[in-house]
């Protein structure tokens, strides 16, 4: 599929939505209906449809007076495939030839069903009806069975995003619609291109066959109770304090009746530090006893039934300590026979342990072992005490299974086929192909596919999309993403294969972690539901859907990840697996599993795509047989290996931010258990050089190290390639300036964002990948103003609704699995992205959809933040103004009832408004009302005596972040506030004009400074070459924000703390900020400050791009351009100390076509309103 422009400055501009108020002839259509749609291609606009309604209609041609509309989307996409809405948004932007004052005040749609033959719309080269209702009394068209749906008919609004008001549309069905809209004399204009649309599988009813995986794939292999069972050791010291370094031998017989047959036997193992274990002599499992690598949080669990037998049977453990520290063991062996007999075998003092190694190899292993000299171990504790916990077993990763189904086309009904002319076929559909037009192919075919959590499609050996890591994650018991991909040119006559290769992602995560993702209420082994649509020039459909009949194989990724990575082996690789004429016949058939709890809804969001490749700028060479390569920047991705060596050499690839002191990559992380972001490939042998990328897995990195790197030369910075992996997100913001300080901030804010955007905002690509809610809160405006986040921010509150708590609590992350409303979900700061960020959909996007949808479950939240109130009506949080300079890396020393109540009062009161925008009077009322309350309790608590400052109880000093809350929020007394104001200046001037604020802090920081008057304070601020600063994180080297302000910081690579300076940049620096929902009305204000005297900044808006260029001379001239697109209006701010002295285009402003002075201008400017176009202002000489 074609994809949005990576990396542009500005590309086409935002559709749709900004309406303040919805015309009642759209209304009437279905305006209030939710549903947002797939990616889609750029809009393939070429083909003008002819005639009446669909050319000029008879009212004005192209070089007439009247607007064009143009950019035509569906759900906020262009051509979009796979849309997941029966009524969805239609919106447009509009031409108007570069005529000041253009607007629309009415448009007409007309939305006409396309012949799913591949046939033109029969409506083209006919009259279009005249009224509104005429659509519905056109029947189907004799020449194909294309007929108009909808004719809104002329409807007077300024809307320029309406819902498609005609009957449901169908599954898997395209659609061609074009608008016409009236200028603001009510003329009517061109009609626009046609546009197209496609609907996905609308309905679970729409889906066939069935949920399949690699056999045994529901199976629970971590259904293992471990209470009962002890830790055990040598019956020497205190092996609960510290034990000596080294191995223990420890071993237990136990005989299973005669004629016994096992049904199932599991054996769980831990040690501390790491172990290896043995079952009638066979290892079964093991752990590394490095203590670094602390793999006694890991107990692992191994299946085996297959090695127990009716008489003696021998369970072997050998346990090393790998320093001195506590040491223990345990084991607990569950076994089942067919007859349903139970034996649990525990450790306990009946094992035997020896301190010397056997001498006779690995009999001890074995039965029938003579251990009468060996001791009977010691008692520690029982499972889950003290020092180690409730550890439990990390399940065993399987390989990656492959796919396959092969079907024959064009050439004859082949095996199996069963589906009829004029019918869909069922259930599993065909192999066999065309049996009425024999050497034909189809004219579409569509492949409908659902994985979790990542499902990899080839046809003909062919990927079926350049998408990777898809679906996107989402809370898997809620909701499950289907995509569609149109593969209609990779099929081919003869036989085709569909193929399939899953990986984990969060839904089969076995590695254990800190957010309990291996215990998530889904977690399980990967699985896939999809379906092959294909249509025949006759209109007959057939099917092929997975279900028993698809055949699997281990693929040759053995192990993956997110957070430990990939292990690849090359041997394993089956050539051809996915094209035609492979021999499957070894292969075993699909297991038919369990379907995800969650809903299938087709995908509406961009997908994660591999955005480009960066080569390394350096290799060095640390220690012997370790490479290190250093790439350009902090990126988000994988790397990409050049590779010749010997079949069976294993090369291990690190990745890290940060280098250690020996030049090796520090990659450890303390949140997972085992290895973190290490990937490993094993040759195959090939004598040409192999190539390979992971597919699973993501790392934030700037470094890899390579060991194990084959042959007697050392790698080149041409063995390895950096590829950048990150949502497709289609750049939309401008900024430029003459101060280089500025531009590189913006700059590494960018690429700080993407770097942490993978289906959702998240935190850190290297350690934690989660989505964080009140990182993106801090974050919603400046994403905003550089990205199209119309698709990507609803889901993510989708997410966030999805993963709410059952007393209307929200999660400190989204998606999350439970662990989120925990401590870390007791936090108004976080909980503030559930109100926040959908008023910011609304304020920027004019998306009141996202408030409706939402509406009752931010009530509960309000309804239960109001219930947390301590009685002296202050909020308590677990989060305050986290990484603030000086104070570590977590929370800020004040009482963080301080910032709980601050935003406690701003969520309450955002809920006031959003109450206010949805005509709930009632609700608005009652809690405009709470939130002055908890104003007063904020003022009660934290106003100190002075009246000029906000304080705790636990403050280390004056604190920034506490006065700019109070500040920025309206919770200062209007009698206190000059007070408080030139405390946060002397305070500010008291630290020698350095900041220290942490991420809650800074957001307003600058922002709060300017608005108040103050730009050159907040400029200084940026500018300090000294810490804490943030040109003293630019001049470190930093190529993205770090997670902090101290060099030492954890990672670098975090938006939340310095990311919000874009904001500043753009709406305060450059001057643009919206006045009215949607940018209908839009404040270009500049703000020279410092020695910056040019800036330019650009947004797209749901009317067309708004820009601002603005410079000054220091002989006193000003010049400001501006673009205001069609339908929306400006207020401009110029410098000037009288409006006489301002011009515009040449002639005095005053008299000026569209300009006309209003008042409120700020001291030292004059303030205009204007209309929709092109303006340039000027002033002095």
């Amino acid at each position: 599929m074609a994809r949005s422009l990576r990396g542009a400055a500005v590309t086409a501009a935002l559709m749709g939505a900004a309406a303040l108020a919805a015309p009642a002839a759209a209304t009437a259509h279905g305006q209030g209906d939710g549903g947002r749609s797939h990616h889609g291609p750029p809009g393939h606009d070429r083909d003008h449809v002819r005639g009446g309604a669909h050319g000029a209609g008879g009212d004005h041609g192209r070089g007439g007076p009247g607007i064009r509309p143009e950019r035509l989307e569906a759900e906020h996409a262009r051509e979009p495939l796979g849309l997941g809405s029966a009524r969805p948004r239609l919106g447009w932007q509009l031409d108007a030839g570069g005529r000041r004052g253009a607007a629309q005040s009415g448009f007409r749609i007309v939305v006409e069903r396309v012949d799913a033959r591949g046939g033109r719309a029969a409506a083209a080269g006919t009259r279009a009806p005249e009224a509104s209702g005429a659509a519905q009394r056109l029947g189907a068209d004799a020449r194909g069975g294309h007929r108009v749906v909808w004719d809104s008919g002329i409807v007077r609004s300024r809307a320029q995003e309406v819902r498609y008001g005609g009957p449901a549309l169908d599954s898997r069905t395209r659609y061609r619609w074009r608008v016409q809209a009236l200028d603001e004399r009510g003329r009517r204009g061109p009609w626009s291109r046609a546009a197209t649309f496609e609907t996905g599988l609308l309905s679970a009813a729409d889906w066939r066959g069935s949920w399949i995986g690699a056999p045994g794939a529901d199976e629970d292999p971590a259904a293992v109770d471990l209470a009962g069972t002890n830790w055990i050791w040598e019956d020497a010291g205190d092996p609960l304090s510290e034990a000596p370094a080294g191995s223990r031998w420890f071993r237990r017989e136990l005989t299973l009746p005669a004629g016994a047959r096992v049904a199932s036997a599991k054996l769980v193992v831990d040690a501390d530090d790491g172990f290896t274990a043995w079952v009638n002599g066979s290892e079964v499992s093991a752990t590394d006893p490095d203590p670094a690598k602390e793999s006694w949080r890991n107990p692992q669990l191994a299946d085996v039934t297959a090695l127990l037998r009716a008489g003696a049977n021998a369970i072997a453990v050998r346990a090393t300590n790998g320093r001195p520290s506590p040491a223990g063991m345990f084991a607990r062996l569950v076994v089942e026979t067919v007859d349903g007999q139970r034996t649990t075998v525990d450790s306990d003092s009946a094992w035997k342990v020896a301190a010397t190694a056997p001498a006779d190899g690995d009999a001890w292993t074995r039965p029938g072992y003579d251990d009468t000299a060996w001791r009977s171990a010691r008692e520690l504790v029982a499972w889950g005490g003290a020092p180690w916990g409730e550890v439990r077993p990390q399940v065993r990763a399987r390989p990656e299974p492959l796919l396959r189904r092969s079907f024959t086309l064009g050439g004859g009904r082949g095996r199996g086929a069963n589906a009829a002319a004029g019918k869909r076929s069922a259930a599993s559909a065909t192999r066999g192909a065309d049996p009425v037009g024999r050497g034909r192919l189809p004219v579409r075919a569509r492949l409908y596919a659902s994985g979790v959590a990542y499902a990899d499609f080839t046809l003909n050996g062919r990927r079926v999309t350049d998408a990777v890591l898809d679906p996107a994650f989402a809370r898997y018991d809620r909701r499950v993403f289907a995509v569609t991909h149109d593969v209609t040119k990779l099929l081919r006559r003869g036989e085709n294969v569909l193929g399939a290769r899953l990986g984990r992602g969060f839904f089969g995560m076995r590695q254990g972690n800190a957010w309990n993702w291996d215990r998530a209420p889904w977690t399980s082994e990967p699985r896939v539901r999809a379906q092959l649509e294909l249509t025949w020039p006759d209109g007959r459909v057939e099917t092929i859907a997975t279900d028993g009949a698809w055949k699997t194989h281990d693929g040759p990724t053995r192990t993956d990840s997110l957070y430990a990575g990939e292990h690849y082996d090359a041997r394993e690789q089956r050539p051809g697996w996915d094209e035609p004429g492979f021999d499957d016949r070894a292969w075993a058939s699909a297991a038919e599993v369990r379907a995800p709890a969650g809903r299938v809804e087709p995908q509406a969001i961009e997908p994660i795509v591999v955005s480009g490749t960066l080569s390394p700028t350096d290799v060095t060479n640390p220690r012997a047989g370790t490479y290190v390569f250093e790439l350009p920047r902090v990126m988000a991705g994988w790397a990409r290996i050049h590779v010749r060596g010997e079949a069976g050499r294993t090369v291990t690839l690190r990745y890290g931010e940060k280098l250690k002191a020996d030049g090796t990559v520090q990659h450890e992380s303390g949140f997972v258990t085992g290895e973190s972001q290490v990937d490993r490939y094993t040759l195959n042998g090939d004598r040409r050089g192999e190539s390979w990328e992971p597919r699973y897995s993501y790392k934030g990195f700037r470094y890899v190290q390579l060991d194990g790197w084959p042959g007697s030369e050392p790698p080149t910075v041409d063995n390895l390639d950096g590829r950048v992996v990150h949502t497709d997100l289609t750049s939309v913001g401008d900024f430029d300036s003459d101060d280089p300080l500025l531009n590189r901030m913006r700059e590494i804010t960018r690429t700080t964002v993407v770097n942490n955007y993978h289906g959702i905002p998240t935190d850190t690509p290297m350690y934690e990948k989660n989505g964080w809610t009140g990182d993106a809160m801090l974050m919603a405006e400046t994403l905003q103003l550089e990205y199209d986040m119309r698709r990507l921010l609803p889901k993510w509150v989708d997410d966030i609704a999805d993963s709410q708590g059952p007393q209307g609590n929200l999660p400190g992350l989204a998606p999350d699995n439970g662990w989120g409303l925990g401590p870390y979900g007791q936090a108004p700061p976080w909980n503030a992205a559930f109100l926040h960020v959908p008023w910011i959909l609304y304020e920027r996007y004019g998306d009141r959809d996202v408030l409706v949808e939402h509406y009752d479950a931010m009530k509960r939240y309000v309804e239960h933040e109001l219930t947390r109130a301590r009685p002296d009506g202050t909020h308590p949080s677990f989060l305050n103004d986290y990484l603030a300079p000086r104070y570590g890396s977590g929370n800020s020393p004040e009482d963080p009832a301080l910032a709980g109540t601050a935003y406690a009062f701003r969520n309450v009161a955002q809920f006031a408004r959003i109450a206010k925008v949805l005509g709930r009077d009632d609700d608005a009322a009652r809690y405009e009302a709470a939130a002055a309350r908890i104003r007063e309790a904020f003022n009660g608590a934290f106003l100190n005596g002075a009246r000029d400052a906000y304080v705790t109880a636990s403050d280390p000093g004056y604190r920034q972040t506490s006065n700019l809350l109070a500040l920025a929020f309206g919770l200062v007394p209007a009698d206190a506030e000059q007070a408080v104001e030139r405390r946060l200046l002397d305070e500010i001037a008291a630290k020698g004009d350095h900041l220290d604020t942490g991420a809650l802090g800074t957001r307003e920081l600058l922002s709060e400074l300017t608005r108040r008057g103050h730009g050159e304070l907040a400029y200084k601020l940026v500018a300090q070459p000294t810490y804490p600063s943030f040109r003293f994180i630019v001049d470190q080297g930093a190529t993205a924000w770090w997670e902090g302000w101290e060099p030492t910081v954890r990672s670098y690579d975090h938006t939340f703390v310095q990311g919000t300076v874009n904001q500043w940049l753009i709406e305060r620096v450059a001057g643009i900020r919206p006045l009215a929902p949607g940018y209908e009305r839009v404040l270009l204000q500049p703000g020279p400050v410092g020695e910056v005297d040019r800036a330019r900044a650009a947004t797209a808006t749901p009317r067309g791009e708004v820009a601002l260029d603005w410079k000054r001379s220091r002989g006193g001239r000003f010049e400001l351009r501006a673009e205001v697109p069609v339908g929306a209006t400006a207020v401009v701010d110029v410098p000037a100390a009288r409006a006489a002295d301002v011009r515009e285009s040449g002639r005095p402003a005053a008299r000026a076509d569209g300009v006309r002075q209003i008042a409120g201008a700020p001291s030292g400017s004059v303030r205009f309103e204007v209309v929709s176009g092109s303006y340039r202002f000027t002033t002095g000489r």
